[in-house]
């Protein structure tokens, strides 16, 4: 299990450069490895390092370690500003990092800002693993189960909260449903122009072409060789407009 917390205000870099404002995540040291993200340099929060009071430490995206540092690889072990207090770079995450793509900089959650010790509403979001054999069902019941524990024993900040469980593909793929249906139906239509464009061209074409036919079948042409003649053209034709099609899309 992993969490993390995205920062809205984020934080003013400084030295090295000009000053720049950057976006920053807050992650636990359990959710790259959960994940199976490894830094590209350097290494993942540590244990002590995810702790309140330790010493300062950062990861670089990916995007960041590029466009500031320029892909340095000694970048790991320098000390950057984030709003005039002093941070070591322990790593730099990978370019394929899909989780909250935006970020520049990850910071261990032991550090954030506000008391963790409280029991009161923080805007984490948490990613766990099932153990072979358990489904989303027994963890949700699970997790309920543990959310009314909790209700009872705090029941002030537990007010108007509950617990969802779920897929992770599952709200990726409600957000995305819209606009894939949209993408599907411009493609298909743009597909069926091209259809019919070709069918009534092949028609026409086929339609000029009867005195050709009968010449050829005069001098002794099979319906089969007539047949795979122009079904060799209808081929050419046909993907010469796919072609067509699929790159008008791609330039639209």
């Amino acid at each position: 299990m992993g969490a993390y917390a995205k920062i809205t205000q984020g934080f003013n870099l400084t030295g090295e450069g000009e000053p720049q404002r950057v976006t920053a995540v807050y992650a636990d040291d359990g959710l790259f490895p959960m994940l199976g993200v490894r830094p590209v340099m350097g290494g993942a929060f540590l244990p002590e390092e995810d702790q309140a009071g330790s010493a300062p430490v950062v990861i670089l995206g990916h995007r960041l370690w590029q466009s500031r540092y320029g892909g340095d690889p000694g970048v790991v072990g320098r000390s950057i500003s984030l709003d005039n207090q002093r941070y070591t770079i322990v790593g730099v995450l990978p370019a394929g990092m899909q989780l909250s793509r935006s970020a520049d900089l990850w910071l261990p959650l032991g550090q954030f800002s506000d008391d963790l010790s409280e029991h009161v509403h923080h805007e984490f979001v948490a990613i766990a693993r099932l153990k072979p054999g358990v489904s989303v069902a027994q963890a949700r019941d699970e997790m309920v189960r543990l959310n009314q524990q909790e209700a009872i024993a705090f029941p002030d900040a537990h007010k108007n909260f509950g617990v969802l469980v779920e897929a992770m593909q599952d709200p990726s793929a409600a957000q995305l449903r819209s606009t894939l249906l949209v993408l599907f139906g411009a493609v298909g239509l743009v597909l069926l122009i091209a259809c019919a464009n070709i069918v009534n061209l092949l028609l026409v074409r086929n339609a000029a072409r009867e005195r050709e036919v009968a010449v050829r079948t005069a001098l002794g042409a099979s319906p089969r060789r007539l047949i795979r003649q122009l079904l060799t053209e209808s081929t050419l034709l046909s993907c010469w407009a796919g072609r067509w099609a699929c790159c008008s899309r791609l330039e639209g």
